[in-house]
């Protein structure tokens, strides 16, 4: 198996050490399963996924018109940030 060098900071060294440890698994183990999550997890949407070309007009209209409102609620509910990310 072909490998690679990673560094990493102390506290998350230590971090994976303890959830390896908690998981009853090799460092290795764990940092190659959650490699290979985030790979899996980016290949399963589909590559057209934010595409705009099967809406009509009058869906296109309609969502732009919903904008807005979605981000006004959105930016109503949080919590953690002052400030809007929108």
């Amino acid at each position: 198996m072909p490998n690679t060098s990673v560094y990493f900071p102390q506290s998350v060294l230590s971090g994976l050490n303890r959830v390896a440890e908690e998981r009853g698994m090799s460092r290795n183990r764990l940092i190659v399963e959650a490699c290979r999550r985030v790979v899996e997890e980016r290949t399963c949407w589909p590559a057209d996924l934010f595409s705009n070309d099967h809406l009509s007009q009058p869906d296109l209209e309609l969502l732009r018109e919903g904008q807005d409102p979605f981000l006004d609620a959105i930016s109503s509910a949080r919590r953690s940030r002052a400030r809007s990310p929108f």
